[in-house]
């Protein structure tokens, strides 16, 4: 196969910066919308708590944290489809980045005498010397899913898991106590 020229590679890094943009945009996107709908069904729970009177008033209510808890499961996971694709699409990048030499010191700025920093790349040196460390895109790919903006989206939904799971045993406490006030009332 014949090695594209560079006016081709810079089509193509255009359009991987594009597609990064877009994959991350869309996986904070996601994140906000999913956060809102399980933010509103637990405004909603805590709202019916405070209505509720008789015990199949709470039991009602246990849908909520149970619904929380399978948003918020989809949530983690769709949003992690997003994240790979925006990883994915950086590993694109800098496979680009390398291709153009944009990775590379400068050596025909040497010679101006107005330029900066000539001895570096374009591309910022520690971003360079980060990907230095992976033996492969895809050991960065499995390394980079573990933290950055997943990370604290995977915490916020186990956050929200956990919160439904304590809902969940308080509203069904509360189901038990009510149901037990009602039969001593009729007894």
């Amino acid at each position: 196969m014949e090695k594209p020229n560079q006016e081709h590679t810079l089509r193509l890094y255009d359009l991987a910066v594009r597609e990064e943009h877009y994959f991350l945009d869309a996986h904070q996107e996601r994140v906000a919308f999913y956060a809102k709908v399980v933010l509103l069904l637990i405004a909603a729970t805590v709202v019916g708590v405070f209505l509720a009177s008789q015990w199949y008033h709470f039991a009602g209510l246990c849908a909520g944290p149970i619904l929380v808890y399978a948003l918020s499961n989809i949530a983690r996971d769709g949003c992690l489809r997003f994240y790979r694709r925006y990883l994915e699409a950086v590993t694109h990048r800098a496979k680009l980045e390398q291709d153009l030499g944009l990775t590379q010191p400068r050596p025909d700025a040497e010679t101006d005498g107005d330029t900066y920093w000539a001895n570096e790349p374009i591309i910022p040196s520690r971003h360079v010397t980060s990907r230095k460390r992976y033996r492969s895109s895809e050991e960065f790919l499995r390394s980079s899913m573990k933290r950055g903006f997943h990370r604290w989206t995977a915490r916020l939904f186990h956050g929200f898991e956990l919160f439904s799971g304590v809902a969940f045993v308080g509203l069904l406490f509360l189901t038990i106590l009510k149901a037990t006030e009602s039969l001593a009332g009729t007894t």
